[in-house]
C-alpha cells in the first residue's frame, strides 16, 4: 500500500505544480509582467516611394524654373544671371537675371563663414572651403538651402545679405 500511496502523492503535487505554474504563466502575460512594454518592436510606417518621386524636392524645382544652367567658374564674378553654389565646389550660372528690391529683405546665411567686399563684388567661404564670388546684387543659390534666393548688396562700403523665395524671383526676373 506504501508504494501507491506515494505514486499518488507525487502525482497529485506534480499536478498542483503545473497547474501553479500554467496559471502564473497566463497571469504573467495578460499583465505583462515578463514582457517589457518599451522593448516590443514598434509598427513602422512607411511614405509612399511614388508619392516621393511625384513631389520635386526644392533643389529640383530651382534647376527646372531657371535652367538651362552651365558650369561656370566660382572665383571670379560673372554676369549679373542668377548662380547655383554647389556644395562641392561647382558653380552653375543660369540664363535668368533679376535685380534686388524692396521685396528682398535682410537676412542671415549660416552657411556663409565669411565674406570680404571689393570695389565690385563680394568673395566668401562655404564651410571654409571654396571661395565664391559674386558681383553685388547678383542673386544666387546655395545648394544647401534651395529654398531661398540671395543676394549681396552694397551699403556705404559694406556688405549686406538679402534674400527672397524663388517664387518671388521667378515672377520678377526674366530670361536674357
Amino acid at each position: 500500500m506504501r508504494a501507491v500511496w506515494d505514486y499518488r502523492r507525487t502525482l497529485l503535487y506534480a499536478s498542483v505544480a503545473l497547474s501553479v505554474f500554467i496559471f502564473l504563466g497566463i497571469w504573467a502575460y495578460k499583465n505583462e509582467w515578463l514582457i517589457h512594454r518599451g522593448n516590443a518592436p514598434q509598427a513602422v510606417e512607411h511614405p509612399s516611394v511614388v508619392h516621393q518621386q511625384l513631389v520635386p524636392t526644392n533643389l529640383e524645382q530651382v534647376r527646372a524654373w531657371f535652367g538651362p544652367w552651365h558650369l561656370t567658374d566660382p572665383s571670379h564674378p560673372g554676369s549679373d544671371s542668377l548662380v547655383l553654389i554647389r556644395g562641392d565646389g561647382g558653380m552653375e550660372m543660369s540664363s535668368w537675371t533679376v535685380k534686388t528690391d524692396s521685396s528682398w529683405r535682410p537676412t542671415d546665411v549660416p552657411q556663409i563663414d565669411q565674406f570680404s567686399t571689393f570695389s565690385t563684388h563680394v568673395e566668401f567661404t562655404l564651410g571654409g572651403l571654396t571661395v565664391y564670388s559674386v558681383k553685388y546684387g547678383q542673386p544666387f543659390v546655395l545648394e544647401q538651402a534651395p529654398d531661398r534666393v540671395f543676394a549681396i548688396i552694397s551699403r556705404g562700403g559694406r556688405g549686406r545679405i538679402v534674400s527672397t523665395t524663388p517664387r518671388i524671383v521667378k515672377q520678377a526676373g526674366h530670361k536674357a
